[in-house]
């Protein structure tokens, strides 16, 4: 692969979608044939809309790829025992697993991008994601290196996991072999540059050559031409994968993530929490009359699968993982680990609003207003100090202490949370930004807990930030939001007239929470004249798109709603377009017999 193509392929990992990773890495890995060379493929590696069906085959395809150049080993499913079903193959499981990293890649940079204005940096949120990915990745691990009857490695700074990892890889061989360069490319017969190229990692050998460089590597070492043959497939595949992830993230953070990766895995294989959860399964089952020791294997396939399909919503995930947040080996780990076992859906949540990169809710407001808001030197002082106040609360919810062995106690985080935004309240209270936080913090905290009082008390000190500072759009907008969360539609749409006559423009997030208000409350046409305004400033804005759908079809014009749901597709947002392909709407595409 020549440096131009290199170029390319940094450039489709730095965009939005996932589909564009997904086609930098059969770029790098030189398996774009069959259906993932393509043109539905091609589609679907611009980020462009595929069916579910076209996006689940070459899931498929990537899997099988993954298993036959033996970056994960086969797994004989049906060895395990008659509980599988007998055509289950590795890649379906690898094809369930890929879409779900997808759909958490896209998931992030969708919120990333609706809560900005402005594109944000994907590396930065790309290593905040790579580390809880990489915890979730562990689970799986050893759940595969069970299903497989593999060990799990221990990883020493591994030579794929470098840069010029590929190149590393070949010299080393290369220097056990006692062959030249020159040499090299006279038994291969390609010129003395390719190979340089090749070593220098400039360019990666094709897999047409790689019999003929395992036979000729394999001379007088004690390893057989078929086997280094496997091992070079498998190392220089990983290599290519590496480069991938590297060019996003950088080196650095590429070769710790992978160490830790099996690091964690070979750490959970040793716990007791893992022959507890196995244990208890089987106890489960045979207080529930099943007979689960007639089946061969049952029990720990059935669990290892669960482990390599959910990751960390499996079952009895957390108790693995705060588990494991106990050994002193992972100190540096801890963090992280306690955040997936809480769920790892609301860290990316988390991790898009703090690359919002802008003030309001939903951040499409204050940078359309033509009024300029200069903040005051107490506004200043305190956002320095929610900024470094939340910090320290979120540190303290995951804290690194050893002796911690239970969960936190969920209300008194809750009540902490609220505190400490009633504590930067009474000392800054001229300060439209604490009052919005604490606002809005009591809001959702009254709709997931049931209390009218924190709701009431929220939708107060919103209205007082809003007081405050009456150009910015987030508190006016925020009591609306509050009470769509609790479903009262004819409030919040109250509560979105005061804030239009307030501010000086109708913002496109006012607009936006409108919509969802007036969408639930049944009035369509108005609702999706506020999505079609948002849309046009934000074309990039998924959930938008796909509620526009919504009303269309809701109104009777599917050619506009499936128009709407393909372009909500293209940007990661599946909702409407599966809602009218399983016939939601009344009607659904005609599908070809097979």
């Amino acid at each position: 692969m020549g440096k131009e193509s290199r170029r390319r392929r940094k450039a489709m990992v730095s965009g939005q979608y996932s589909g564009q990773i997904l086609g930098a890495v059969v770029d790098a890995l030189d398996v774009g044939d069959g259906v993932l060379a393509d043109k539905t493929a091609k589609r679907m590696f611009a980020g462009r809309s595929v069916s579910e069906r076209s996006r689940k085959e070459r899931l498929e395809a990537l899997g099988q790829e993954l298993v036959d150049l033996g970056v994960v080993p086969d797994v004989d499913w049906q060895a395990l025992g008659a509980g599988f079903r007998e055509d289950l193959q590795s890649s379906d499981v690898l094809a369930d697993v890929i879409g779900l990293m997808c759909e958490w890649w896209d998931m992030l940079m969708e919120r990333v991008q609706s809560e900005s204005v402005q594109l944000a940096d994907a590396g930065q949120a790309g290593r905040q994601f790579l580390r809880l990915v990489t915890v979730d990745v562990s689970l799986r691990m050893l759940g595969w290196a069970y299903l497989a009857e593999v060990e799990l490695l221990e990883l020493d700074k591994p030579l794929w996991a470098q840069p010029n990892g590929a190149g590393a890889i070949l010299r080393n061989l290369l220097r056990e072999a006692d062959l030249r360069r020159h040499q090299l490319a006279r038994e291969l017969e390609v010129s003395s540059t390719t190979v340089d190229n090749w070593l220098d990692s400039n360019n990666f050998p094709s897999w047409f050559y790689l019999p003929t460089l395992a036979e000729k590597l394999s001379q007088g070492q004690d390893i057989s031409a078929v086997d280094l043959g496997a091992r070079l497939r498998r190392e220089l595949a990983l290599a290519r994968l590496a480069d991938v992830v590297a060019s996003v993230v950088g080196w650095d953070d590429v070769a710790a993530d992978l160490e830790a990766a099996f690091r964690l895995a070979r750490l959970m294989q040793e716990t007791d929490a893992l022959a507890s959860a196995f244990e208890s399964v089987a106890e489960v089952a045979e207080v529930a009359g099943s007979d689960l020791s007639a089946i061969p294997g049952f029990v720990g396939g059935y669990l290892a699968l669960l482990l390599v399909r959910l990751g960390s919503d499996a079952p009895f995930a957390r108790r693995l993982l705060w588990a494991l947040a106990q050994q002193p080996e992972v100190s540096d780990w801890a963090d992280d680990i306690y955040a997936v076992a809480s769920s790892i859906e609301s860290q990316l949540r988390r991790i898009a609003g703090s690359h919002s990169g802008g003030r309001t809710a939903a951040g499409m407001a204050q940078d359309y207003f033509d009024v300029v808001v200069e903040p005051t030197a107490e506004d200043l002082e305190a956002n320095e100090a929610i900024r470094s106040t939340l910090v320290g609360e979120n540190s303290d919810v995951f804290p690194r202490r050893p002796e911690m062995t239970e969960v936190p106690n969920p209300f008194a985080v809750i009540e902490r949370s609220i505190r400490i935004r009633r504590s930067l309240v009474r000392r800054f209270p001229r300060s439209a930004e604490v009052h919005y936080q604490l606002g809005s913090t009591l809001g959702m905290m009254g709709w997931r807990v049931r209390s009218r009082a924190w709701v009431g008390e929220g939708i107060m000190e919103c209205r007082v930030a809003a007081g405050l500072e009456p150009n910015w759009d987030a508190p006016s907008v925020e009591p609306g939001v509050i009470l769509c969360n609790i479903g009262d539609w004819d409030g919040a749409l109250r509560e979105l007239e005061t804030a239009e006559g307030s501010l000086p423009a109708v913002t496109p997030h006012l607009r936006n929470v409108r919509g969802y208000a007036l969408m639930n409350a049944g009035r369509f046409e108005e609702a999706l004249s506020d999505y079609l305004a948002v849309v046009e400033v934000r074309p990039d804005f998924a959930t938008a798109w796909g509620y526009a759908a919504h009303c269309a079809f809701s109104l009777g014009n599917p050619t506009d709603g499936l128009r709407y749901a393909k372009r909500a597709r293209s940007l990661g947002d599946l909702t409407a377009y599966m809602a009218w392909d399983n016939g939601t709407y009344g009607q659904r595409r005609r599908r070809r017999s097979v």
